[in-house]
């Protein structure tokens, strides 16, 4: 079971105890405990059902409704277009519904770089030579990518630019390009990857931050490309130097 199979039966899991009666939901259970990302989703899950059960809750019953209902218990032969009507009707109340429960529910974008994707780059870096070339700095490495028809100029944040550059080279990740420079981050060593194509998540300029087993790593999108810094350092120089 994968975490994209766990959250789909997650979604159906009510937590009332009762786990233990069907496997999938057990097995998906004990997953969670071993996997951070997918017990902060279902925590957020399970957080935004409750928001939605205390509105529902909110519409207020009037007192008379029972009583009213059982006094209108007689049989009336109801017309076609009446029919027609009520289940049009019906079907408008339930699409209004489904509007404000997708509306009621907080946007969340995707991962700039998916978890699993992170994890194949940094395995990928390991098993090869780190660098093509050596260069003195972030100039030479513009040229070098030009120079193999690398599709756009780097558009690095100020304080990235800024860092001291050692050298580059160029990968082949899932049919795709990337580039792999070397440099320094406050004395520290960290690579810096470049996508020669834009991620497919909907996320801006903002770095996202996370652990990869002892690796930090920050993804962002930026001028149609999309950049993973990582290294094995404290993640606030990451931060600093974005």
């Amino acid at each position: 079971m994968n975490r994209d199979e766990a959250k789909f039966i997650l979604r159906c899991h009510q937590t009332n105890g009762k786990a233990g009666e069907d496997a999938l939901i057990a097995e998906a259970l004990d997953m969670m405990k071993r996997d951070p990302e997918l017990a902060r989703w279902f925590a957020e899950e399970q957080a935004v059902d409750s928001r939605l059960a205390r509105k529902f809750g909110e519409f207020p019953v009037p007192p008379e409704l029972k009583a009213q209902l059982l006094a209108a218990r007689k049989v009336v032969a109801v017309s076609f277009w009446r029919r027609e009507r009520a289940w049009l009707m019906a079907a408008a109340a339930v699409v209004i519904l489904l509007g404000i429960v997708f509306l009621a529910r907080p946007r969340r974008d995707g991962p700039v770089v998916a978890r699993e994707q992170q994890e194949e780059i940094l395995r990928l870096v390991e098993r090869r030579p780190h660098i093509d070339v050596k260069v003195a700095g972030l100039p030479e490495v513009q040229t070098w990518l030009r120079e193999r028809n690398w599709p756009a100029e780097l558009a690095l944040p100020d304080a990235l630019k800024q860092q001291r550059y050692h050298g580059c080279g160029i990968v082949e990740w899932r049919g795709r390009r990337v580039a792999l420079i070397c440099l320094g981050v406050e004395g520290k060593h960290v690579d810096l990857f470049v996508f020669d194509q834009p991620s497919s998540a909907k996320t801006g300029n903002q770095p996202q931050f996370a652990q990869v087993g002892d690796t930090a790593t920050a993804a962002w999108t930026r001028g149609g490309q999309t950049y993973l810094l990582a290294g094995k350092v404290d993640p606030q120089i990451l931060k600093r130097s974005l």
